[in-house]
């Protein structure tokens, strides 16, 4: 450990050189001076930094001005005291005795976390705050991530990223003893993840669960100015094709007239006192509630005078579209050239035979998840109440106390029973297992910020896994949810199907938090991110962080709206117990269907009179209470504007 006492050390900042346009960062030699002073004239500095050439060990340096020696004691406190800065280590594992001015760690590997601690005392007990700065353009530098931190976890303030500010004012401690921050430098990649019960319950505008937000306007924000009359005006009338919320406001005004809000209006008229000038202007700027361009008419009167129309120049009309759900990055997924080594194309479970049983029948035990809705299906399902893939886990070998030994695309949560009649629904192992390798699939497909999710080194509480990347960790799963071992051995044999759902929770609850997106609009949905690798608590990066190398889809089958209405087959066809509906609409519309047996009697309604988005449509039937045999399925929709029958036939 290099350590010096000086405080007039010179900043070195050595950046980055990128070559050529590679992504990836990689941590490289670098020191950074911080500032402190407390607004009485008191100004002091420390550096930090990471050399391969630094030892640890006490007396060497670095070069002359990165020297690290250990500071003196910290005068005693009290009304006159005096102020001090000085680092130290919050494991207590570095030899700092009394605190260093200067302290750089050996820089190992790409994927190492430092985390620096400096305490502070300002002059006055009952001054003013600490302020800390320090030079801009950090996430250049090393790994990319630098952080000021409280060191409770956020308790006291959050995160603070020092590449995005140059400063920060501490004001909650007086002591040195109290007075600190944490300094964590590292891989500044921003990660993003998904907690299985936030996939399962993703729903469009409409509140349909499971379906992706179509690419299709919501709103209109507009602006557009009226001009008063050439004799002036005592009263103004607007009314637009649509409900506007905005506000009105006059230019060239010099009787100040005060703004005027409106809400929820399609229709308004406003008497103006004093008369508005000639040379004014109203302007309109607000949002209208449906996603085509405004229209509608505009005019003045002046001492009770018919209305006078007047030619409205709109500046701007900016159409909107919803924000989309999980759905969308679902959906997106399984239509790019997804890389089966990751994520839901290789679904969960072994796909290959783990054996034969006492039949000789080959034993598999996989959910393939062919399609969105095959998962979308396995994780959520409403039966009166909503049922999520949240009950006891367990393997694939038994359902319904029946032997599993099939592959299966899907299973529902209220299909996942492993004894009959019991009132345990839901298998928690899927619902983690399955939010896991979407959350690597998604990071490795270009939908959150960073790639590299599945690569991310665990170093949290659980000792069993300390050491292996989320791939590993993911693999183990597969296995134990195929029956074929998985569970860790060591350091006791005290893992069960359970504990290790609620282990695979805390790994989806890393980087989750509230679903926002950084582009969309019918291309590629990117998630914006939650958290640096740097600040996470469990995880630390295993080398070079790399942007997400993005091969979009097709997404027309998404996001273009159909021409004409249809109505498809079901699949699978046939069926047992359960089978997928699907149907197309060029614009939203009222929907009828209905089921029917060979007799012409309804043995099930799908939809009644249920309001659909344009675009692709499905839904579920559930045939556990019908009889073996053909059945045929109608659609109607806007009572008649469309009408289609298919057959189907349900085998048990």
């Amino acid at each position: 450990m290099n350590i010096s006492r000086s405080f007039t050390l010179y900043m070195v900042m050595v950046c980055l050189i990128l070559l050529g346009a590679a992504s990836a960062w990689s941590q490289t030699n670098f020191s950074v001076k911080i500032y402190a002073e407390d607004g009485t004239g008191w100004t002091d500095s420390v550096v930090i930094g990471k050399y391969t050439s630094a030892t640890n060990a006490i007396g060497d340096s670095i070069s002359p001005t990165l020297v690290e020696n250990e500071l003196p004691p910290v005068p005693p406190s009290g009304a006159d005291q005096a102020p001090d800065v000085r680092l130290t280590d919050p494991t207590g594992g570095l030899a700092f005795g009394q605190g260093v001015a200067v302290d750089i760690r050996n820089l190992v590997n790409d994927g190492q976390k430092d985390v620096y601690r400096l305490k502070f005392r300002r002059t006055d007990p009952n001054g003013t705050p600490i302020v800390l700065s320090w030079p801009s353009g950090l996430g250049v530098v090393s790994g990319g991530g630098f952080y000021i931190t409280d060191g409770f976890g956020g308790f006291l303030f959050p995160a603070v990223d020092m590449d995005a500010q140059t400063s920060f004012t501490h004001a909650t401690f007086n002591t040195l003893s109290g007075s600190f921050v944490d300094i964590v430098v590292g891989d500044g990649s921003m990660m993003r993840t998904f907690t299985a019960d936030s996939i399962a319950m993703a729903a469009d505008l409409k509140g349909k669960v499971g379906k992706f937000e179509k690419a299709k306007p919501i709103s209109v924000d507009f602006e557009i100015s009226i001009p008063a009359p050439a004799g002036g005006a005592d009263n103004f009338y607007i009314e637009f094709d649509k409900i506007v919320t905005g506000q009105i406001s006059f230019a060239n005004d010099t009787d100040g007239h005060a703004p005027i809000n409106i809400s929820g209006l399609k229709k308004y008229t406003n008497a103006i006192s004093p008369n508005l000038d000639s040379g004014v202007v109203v302007m309109i700027t607000g949002n209208g509630n449906k996603g085509k361009l405004m229209k509608g008419k505009h005019g003045f009167t002046l001492a009770g005078s018919k209305l006078v129309k007047v030619a409205t120049t709109y500046a701007s009309q900016t159409l909107r579209l919803p924000k989309p759900n999980v759905n969308n990055i679902g959906d997106e997924m399984f239509l790019q050239p997804l890389n089966l080594s990751i994520g839901m194309g290789t679904g969960i479970g072994l796909p290959a035979s783990i054996g034969v049983n006492a039949k000789g029948k080959p034993i598999i035990h996989h959910i393939s998840y062919p399609k969105w809705k095959d998962v979308t299906k396995t994780l959520y399902k409403f039966k009166n109440v909503t049922i999520l893939q949240n009950g006891t886990a367990y393997c694939l070998d038994t359902i319904k106390s029946k032997e599993n030994i099939k592959m299966l695309k899907s299973l529902a949560p209220d299909k996942t029973v492993r004894y009959k009649d019991s009132p345990m629904l839901g298998n928690k192992l899927i619902g983690q297992l399955t939010a896991l390798k979407f959350n690597m699939a998604a990071s490795e497909l270009g939908h959150t910020p960073s790639a590299g999710f599945r690569d991310l080194v665990y170093v949290g509480p659980e000792t069993s896994w300390v050491g292996q990347t989320v791939d590993a960790i993911a693999d183990s799963a597969d296995k134990a949810l195929a029956c074929f071992g998985g569970l860790p051995t060591l350091p006791t044999n005290s893992w069960t199907y359970v504990r290790l759902a609620d282990f695979l929770e805390t790994l989806n609850m890393e980087f989750s938090g509230e679903f926002d997106t950084a582009s969309w609009g019918g291309t590629n949905t990117v998630a914006t991110g939650i958290k640096a690798v740097a600040l996470s608590s469990i995880f630390e990066s295993s080398g070079p962080a790399n942007a997400p190398v993005v091969t979009p889809g097709d997404y027309s089958s998404l996001y273009e709206v159909p021409k004409v209405f249809g109505l498809s087959q079901n699949y699978p066809n046939p069926f047992n117990p359960t089978t997928t509906i699907e149907f197309t609409i060029p614009e939203d519309a009222i929907v009828t269907l209905r089921v029917y047996n060979m007799l012409g009697q309804v043995v099930a309604t799908l939809a009644d009179r249920e309001e659909f988005s344009a675009g692709e449509n499905w839904v579920e039937l559930d045939g556990a209470k019908l009889a073996t045999g053909v059945y045929y399925y109608q659609i109607n929709v806007n009572d008649g504007q469309f009408q289609s029958v298919q057959k189907m036939v349900l085998m048990k």
